[in-house]
């Protein structure tokens, strides 16, 4: 099944349609000092960790930089089997290959701590599952962490508010071929009542660098009020 916006088309599979992020030619901006909203999106080792850096202006445009890990052992094989070029990422700068057969938190939790010295981190959204001394660590380093589920509760409103700046072309990307290739990639479950998130499993490769980004963007959103939370509706985290 194919989808435009969340509706089911003909075709391939796609949430996302493309030419939304073909049209945008703007360089992504993100000074020095900035504001900014992080989304991480944790694995060990099947996945991609990615962590997205969204700065949001006051005319509602988001500016993002990605940054990514993969585990080294499995870059040959897996460059097959989900189509995505590791190695010549890496290669590019674009892409940190993790030695071994698993990702480094650590060097995860570095990198996070180097870019709150660049920017003004008003909060790292962090899936709770399995990172609670991910998490942990973070805050001793005085970072802002706010859990943030995978479950409908936090990602349906995260994808709509990802689909609404994507349609409106609000997305300041930079042309990252990993995020553009997880956008791609995504495809959306939908419940009974119309709502969607994400899913890895419907996906037809990797789309971590996508979650995170959505992480990153709702997390701002929440932080403005601008859309709904189940922590308001006193249901809590799905």
């Amino acid at each position: 099944t194919r989808f435009r916006l969340a509706r089911p088309v003909d075709g391939a599979g796609r949430w996302l349609e493309m030419h939304h992020w073909d049209g945008i030619t703007e360089p992504a901006e993100l000074p020095d000092g900035s504001e900014v909203w992080l989304g991480v999106d944790l694995s060990k080792s099947m996945d991609m960790s990615a962590v997205v850096v969204a700065r949001p202006t006051a005319a509602g445009v988001v500016h993002l930089e990605g940054h990514y890990w993969y585990p080294e052992e499995h870059a040959h094989e897996r460059e097959i089997t989900y189509s995505m070029p590791f190695r010549r990422w890496a290669a590019e700068g674009r892409l940190k290959l993790s030695p071994g057969r698993e990702i480094d938190w650590q060097a995860i939790i570095r990198s996070i701590t180097e870019l709150s010295r660049r920017f003004r981190i008003r909060r790292v959204a962090v899936d709770p599952w399995m990172s609670a001394l991910f998490n942990e660590t973070l805050k001793a380093n005085g970072l802002p962490v706010a859990e943030h589920g995978q479950g409908i509760a936090m990602m349906g409103p995260a994808a709509q508010a990802w689909q609404n700046l994507w349609v409106g072309r609000r997305l300041r990307h930079g042309g990252d071929p990993i995020l553009r290739t997880a956008c791609a990639n995504a495809a959306v479950r939908v419940d009974d009542a119309g709502n969607v998130r994400p899913s890895k499993a419907h996906s037809r490769g990797l789309i971590d660098p996508v979650i995170a980004a959505m992480m990153a963007v709702h997390a701002w959103a929440l932080d403005q009020g601008t859309t709904p939370s189940m922590y308001e509706d006193g249901i809590g985290v799905g």
